[in-house]
């Protein structure tokens, strides 16, 4: 999809919305004049959630979920400004791929091979490579973070949570839309437009788009944005008792990709590029890639399309919900992570359909599907060049689950929680190994040699969830549950050695809490405790495999213990002034951690890493133990605090909102060098923001006000630091940036 082309349709929206003003001044709501209207009352305003596949009260649920919605939305452009948002969620831009982790669970893959542990949804389809879904935030109505495994309804790949995006729905009565644009920092330019057309009394089309560009904020100039995506859909509506909701969706990803920061800080700035002309330090790539040794092509293109629909009937006794979904991905990327040229290229192709039942009566909510996955991943290119390894390899995922979840109230007072999900998946495919001479260092190639079929893996999984909620009184309710998920296993590939299987990872979750609303729905006060049991945990390695070759491998290292609470304020002093506030604490350790490796790496004497190391006995080989350390990215406190003001001017409303982040130290790996302990930080976020009764809004505003450089992850690197430990290549979140929004609303 080209740029020009999609400018083209952006522009259509925008002069379509344009032309239909003058005839919807007269019925038109002025989205000023509502706020207005609503800021007379002190109430915290109710949020609906659809978490659980039905309408609920966010309040009068078990979950522990954030939910974005709202002005806040529009602020939210990148998977990265969830973490900003969300105490104990940490992302990281890694490559093309964000890394999320919550409560330190997580996956910090740097390719396709890997699979994330936080279920990414859009307008409920799971994304399984979550690159794809960058480019997917906008045109939204409210982003719900789900925290804990969701096993039960989510499935496989949500062992940490998952993230639902949900995007603005067609509406049958309205003719109108939007159109935006941001200017910022760094060129940002960002134009956002969208379209809501009906068609008849029985179909509405929305039409929506966004482009961006921004130059990359690391002195390499890495860790850019430049995308572009447009999103269609149709809805179908006869009557109250069906609907059919066709969408379809292309987006594409280029630029130079995500980059790495040198940590510890180099000539005073934190945002100095591992890859930065002159190199800061030496690149200690073999012979026969000595090209590499000025690594400048990093680079992304990533090529993404989905289409599926959501039939819905009310049968009377039970609503039946289908969404049949494909999803395609096309993804080329070189990076540099640690001292070697990484380059991918990869395919993949994701057919699912879920089908639901469900009802919802006083009594009894319950629902019960069926689910099918599958997944074609292709990687004709993997290749780590300094080591000279590089793979071709083919999987294919197929997988079937059965779920049911039902809430009972056996008093008015009293409800009761039960779920339960088989899943069955298997992993089947081919491998093959490089052959032949690289030749130019810096053109990618075709891993050629004869194909290896790999010993398929099947893996079943019985997840469940139970629990309880007790209303205490009418705006007090106490919860507690215990819940399960599961992430897939799978095969790292390495030269020689073929597919080197890993287990599927497990958590279990014992959470429990109390959502409260105080004076007249003023002061809301919500508290939770949380103890996880993390099994088998997957990480992925940059090592020497048992062939003698380097590249990722994913390693079960392991079991940890999670356990912590966090407590989340809000309350409307006026009508016009909010705070709200979130502090959470985590306490993690490695109950067992142990890897056998070829050398020692970030572990050799000398180095100072936490860890304890052995010889094997296998010559060259040690043994690492790790136990009672705590999990990388996962801080110790977190928290977010925020305050809202709005001055009413007539008809008009000026907002102005501050809100703040911090973290306290957290590991940037498993390495546990000295230098691998990010320092805590604290993080200021400022708006002012314009409403005017004719339907436009302005804003200005400056993130990372005090220009806290906040690290969200890393690895080693070969190369020392003055202090004789091992340098980092750290994922790091953008410096202060400034900028402004136009926004013009036209119709309903």
């Amino acid at each position: 999809m080209s740029r020009k082309l999609l400018s083209v349709l952006l522009a259509s929206s925008a002069i379509t919305v344009l032309l239909t003003a003058p005839a919807l001044s007269q019925t038109a709501s002025a989205p000023a004049a509502n706020a207005a209207a609503g800021s007379a009352g002190t109430e915290i305003q109710e949020v609906v959630v659809t978490a659980e596949h039905r309408t609920e009260n966010l309040q009068k649920t078990s979950l522990s979920i954030d939910v974005i919605s709202g002005p806040a939305v529009q602020n939210v452009k990148t998977p990265e400004d969830l973490s900003t948002l969300s105490p104990g969620v940490v992302i990281a831009n890694r490559g093309s791929s964000p890394q999320v982790f919550i409560h330190g669970v997580g996956d910090q893959s740097s390719d396709n091979t890997g699979i994330g542990a936080v279920a990414f949804n859009v307008d409920g389809v799971y994304y399984a490579r979550q690159e794809a879904a960058g480019p997917a935030f906008f045109d939204i109505q409210r982003i719900e973070v789900l925290e804990g495994p969701q096993g039960t309804l989510y499935g496989r790949n949500a062992t940490a949570g998952a993230v639902n995006i949900l995007t603005n729905q067609p509406k049958l009565d309205s003719l109108g839309g939007y159109a935006s644009a941001d200017f910022g920092s760094y060129n940002l330019q960002r134009e956002e437009a969208a379209v809501n057309l009906p068609l008849g009394s029985t179909a509405a089309l929305r039409v929506a788009g966004q482009m961006t560009s921004q130059d990359g904020y690391l002195s390499s100039g890495l860790d850019d944005d430049h995308s572009k995506a447009l999103r269609a859909r149709l809805l179908f509506e006869p009557n109250d008792r069906y609907s059919i909701l066709i969408n379809g969706d292309v987006s594409q990803v280029t630029g130079d990709g995500g980059g790495f920061a040198v940590y510890p800080v180099v000539k005073g700035n934190p945002w100095t590029g591992t890859t930065a002309q002159p190199l800061l330090f030496p690149y200690e790539f073999n012979a026969k890639t000595v090209g590499l040794t000025t690594p400048n092509d990093s680079t992304v293109n990533s090529k993404n399309y989905g289409v599926n629909f959501e039939a819905n009937a009310d049968l009377g006794w039970a609503k039946l919900t289908l969404i049949p979904s494909y999803r395609y991905q096309d993804i080329y990327a070189v990076q540099y992570s640690t001292n070697s040229r990484f380059a991918e290229n990869a395919t993949t192709g994701e057919p699912t359909v879920e089908l639901r039942l469900s009802q919802d009566s006083s009594d009894l909510k319950w629902v019960t599907g069926f689910y099918y996955y599958q997944e074609n991943l292709y990687v004709p290119d993997s290749i780590t060049q300094n080591a000279l390894s590089g793979t071709s390899a083919e999987f294919d995922r197929k997988a079937y689950a059965g779920f049911a979840q039902a809430t009972y109230s056996i008093f008015d007072k009293l409800r009761l929680i039960g779920g339960v999900r088989y899943t069955s998946e298997t992993i089947t495919g081919s491998f093959s190994a490089a052959t032949g001479a690289i030749g130019d260092p810096l053109a990618p190639y075709h891993v050629t040699g004869s194909s290896t079929q790999i010993t398929p893996i099947t893996e079943s999984r019985l997840n469940y969830k139970v629990g309880a909620e007790y209303d205490l009184t009418a705006t007090s309710m106490a919860y507690i549950t215990d819940s399960t998920g599961f992430k897939a296993g799978g095969f790292s590939t390495a030269v020689g050695c073929g597919a080197l299987p890993y287990k599927p990872e497990d958590l279990s979750a014992l959470d429990g809490g109390i959502k409260n609303r105080f004076f007249d729905n003023r002061l809301q006060v919500n508290a939770e405790g949380f103890l996880w049991h993390y099994t088998n945990q997957q990480i992925a390695v940059v090592t020497e495999n048992p062939c003698g070759t380097v590249g990722q491998e994913i390693l079960n290292p392991g079991d940890a213990t999670i356990e912590g609470g966090n407590l989340d304020v809000v309350f409307r002093l006026t009508s016009s002034d909010t705070l709200r506030g979130s502090v959470e604490y985590t306490n993690s350790s490695y109950d067992t951690f142990d890897i056998t490796q070829r050398g020692a790496g970030p572990y050799a004497a000398g180095l100072g890493s936490a860890c304890s190391s052995s010889s094997a006995p296998t010559a060259g080989y040690f043994n690492i133990d790790c136990a009672g350390e705590e999990l990388a990215r996962t801080p110790r406190w977190s928290g977010t605090a925020a305050y809202e003001h709005v001055f009413v001017l007539g008809d008009d409303l000026l907002t102005f909102n501050v809100d703040g982040q911090f973290a306290s130290a957290r590991w940037l790996d498993i390495g546990y060098g000295p230098n691998g302990l990010a320092p805590g930080y604290a993080r200021l976020n400022t708006e002012l923001r314009f409403e005017s009764k004719d339907n436009w809004t302005a804003s200005i505003y400056v993130n990372n006000v005090t220009d806290a450089a906040v690290y969200t992850g890393g690895l080693n690197l070969t190369a020392l630091a003055p202090n004789g430990s091992s340098l980092y290549a750290a994922s790091i979140a953008p410096p202060r940036t400034a900028g402004v929004r136009f926004r013009v609303n036209f119709g309903g």
